[in-house]
């Protein structure tokens, strides 16, 4: 018999727990993939149902944002049928999204259905390293048997390059350029997603 796990972190992937948990070993895990959920913490919707409660403008960073969205029903769904599939380290299953949703509707839409439209909209402008348009992460994947579930294999990221990475934004915390870290962990993200997404 084989034993199955399931976890599912979101800002804590890289506690200590988790960092105990994906240790390498002679276990095998796989990773899932998927955008916003509606309703959850942190998303729009709740964000807009308190700025129309306190009858203030709904806040979007830009007229053309667009995000993908589904409901926690489907993605509970389909990381089940992920679950089924076969385990191969280093792969991403990526959930099918759909098409992605002008945030400016969506707001909109929401005004008509609490008949609040003359609360209005504001742009504040895009937050540094904030996209207009979320990336499709279905890009370069390949179809499983399940139709809405994706997947591709990863490279392998480079652990000294990783690891020094580490040890230079650490340096740059430790003496206190704030502006510093921040340019250097975007950077490291971009390092990475060069890596897992090209």
């Amino acid at each position: 018999e084989s034993l199955f796990q399931l976890h599912i972190p979101t800002k804590q992937a890289y506690t200590p727990k988790f960092k105990q948990i994906y240790t390498p070993s002679i276990q095998k895990f796989s990773v899932v993939r998927f955008g916003n959920i509606l309703g959850s913490s942190g998303s729009v919707i709740p964000i807009f149902k308190s700025q129309i409660k306190r009858g203030v403008p709904l806040t979007i960073t830009h007229q053309e944002a667009s995000r993908y969205f589904m409901t926690q029903e489907e993605a509970v769904s389909l990381i089940l049928q992920a679950t089924s599939l076969e385990a191969v380290s280093g792969r991403t299953y990526v959930l099918d999204m759909g098409e992605a949703v002008n945030v400016t509707d969506l707001a909109k839409n929401l005004l008509i259905l609490s008949s609040k439209e003359d609360i209005g909209i504001e742009y504040i402008g895009l937050r540094p390293g904030e996209k207009i348009k979320e990336e499709d992460i279905r890009r370069d994947t390949k179809p499983t048997l399940c139709p809405k579930i994706f997947y591709k294999d990863q490279d392998r990221i480079d652990a000294k390059k990783l690891t020094r990475k580490i040890q230079i934004l650490k340096s740059i915390i430790e003496r206190g350029d704030e502006n510093r870290a921040r340019e250097f962990l975007f950077e490291m993200v971009k390092f990475v997603d060069g890596i897992l997404l090209e």
